[in-house]
């Protein structure tokens, strides 16, 4: 076979371009500590190392919003912690104001402490974290507590909604970590003991009493709503039957969420309630259930037969109790000091439960946490076996393309240099 001068230099030009080619590759390996920089290099490779990218920024993601979700516990945290001292604080002030040595005057400027308690409660309830109230729901751009009246508050206006603002913290699972103000400053149950237990009542038919006045006692305990409108029924049936009343009438007592009423039906006859002016007025559950125990709507006898429904909705939060206290102080009513005792009880247990709560979602966003950063070094340590170079290898090949190349270019160059004169 013949091989002409013009063969042996395209032979050549291709086995140097092949060179450079594999002595580029080689460099650009230990440049950049890839193995993939192409997709040529690796196409199975490079596929999975993508999938790797995609689920570590995801999991970047969730530590973004784990890190928010901490932030917002911790303020939510802080803020119950310091309301659970302004009910054990106010319950400390009550106490020591219930003490028949204690003046009018003095009962006074302890209303002052509990005014400023009230203050404190509202900032606390109106608490933000970046910008955001952490107690409205899901409306975190709207400040959720307001007064009726800034000086003399006697309500509290709540705009925030019933949701609660949720984070994603994992691939199928969020957590809240907002609250819905409105319910966790409520309160869902009620004590019920000597100081709130009595309702009295006098029957009548078309206006005329059939009955002096009755009384009906609650069992002590605590209640929800619906259950304490069982009990009051029961109550005051058991109070209506003989031979304590001789009239033996049904009283149903229902409780409406919507509206936050009692409701108190009878069996066709009139019935008005003592809530101020009965004998054991003092002793009376009536603001508890929403009905004003001076001006009750639908009070006086001869008000058509049927149902009686509460005039306020129920309010057992600590706003209304702190409210409740503030001006039982004022009035110097000892009764309603020792009922607000029993309230500011529950509102502080309440309010650590919460706060314990609140430590548990602490602990799994931890433990989350943990579960993330393992999964991060799995991955990453993946990808790096899957692209990352050998160095020690990668050079020492650098080195042997270097030095093939650089043989072929010795050798080319000879080869390149013959001409006929050589022949002659």
């Amino acid at each position: 076979m013949r091989i002409t001068h013009t063969t042996l230099y395209q032979a050549s030009q291709t086995q140097l371009a092949d060179l450079l080619g594999e002595y580029q590759k080689a460099n650009l390996e230990v440049v950049s500590g890839k193995k993939i920089n192409i997709l040529s290099d690796d196409p199975v490779g490079i596929g999975r190392v993508v999938d790797l990218r995609s689920s570590l920024s995801n999991l970047d993601q969730m530590s973004k919003n784990i890190n928010t979700a901490n932030t917002w516990l911790t303020g939510a945290e802080t803020a119950l912690s310091s309301v659970a001292s302004i009910a054990d604080d106010a319950k400390v002030l009550a106490i020591s104001m219930n003490n028949a040595s204690m003046s009018s005057a003095e009962r006074a400027n302890a209303a002052v402490q509990v005014d400023g308690m009230l203050g404190q409660l509202l900032d606390l309830a109106n608490t933000r974290v970046d910008g955001q109230y952490i107690f409205s729901g899901t409306k975190t751009d709207t400040k959720p507590f307001a007064f009726d009246n800034p000086t003399n508050p006697t309500t509290t206006a709540y705009s925030g909604n019933a949701g609660a603002f949720t984070l994603k913290t994992g691939k199928d699972t969020s957590m809240a970590v907002g609250y819905a103000g409105d319910a966790l400053f409520d309160s869902q149950t009620l004590t019920v003991d000597v100081t709130n237990n009595k309702i009295d009542f006098q029957e009548a038919v078309g206006g005329a009493p059939l009955d002096p006045e009755l009384t009906a006692t609650i069992p002590s305990g605590n209640y929800t709503r619906e259950s304490l409108a069982n009990a009051i029924g029961t109550a005051m049936n058991n109070a209506s039957a003989p031979p304590s009343g001789p009239n033996g009438l049904t009283y149903t007592v229902t409780y409406d969420a919507t509206t936050k009423a009692y409701i108190i039906q009878n069996n066709g006859t009139d019935v008005k309630l003592l809530w101020g002016s009965g004998t054991n007025a003092n002793q009376s559950i009536a603001s508890d259930i929403g009905f004003d125990p001076v001006d009750v709507q639908g009070d006086p006898l001869g008000i058509p037969p049927g149902s009686i429904r509460s005039d306020e909705p129920t309010d057992w939060g600590i706003f209304k109790t702190l409210m409740d206290l503030k001006q039982y102080l004022k009035t110097d009513n000892v009764s309603g000091i020792e009922r607000s005792m029993a309230r500011l009880d529950t509102q502080f247990y309440n309010t650590n439960n919460a706060v314990s709560h609140i430590g548990y979602k602490g602990i799994s966003l931890d433990l989350k946490t943990n579960v993330i950063e393992d999964l991060k070094i799995s991955y990453n340590s993946q990808k790096s076996n899957i692209e990352d170079a050998d160095m020690v290898a990668a050079i020492s090949d650098l080195a042997s393309k270097q030095n093939a190349y650089q043989a072929a270019l010795a050798s080319t160059a000879k080869i390149m240099k013959l001409s006929l004169i050589d022949y002659m």
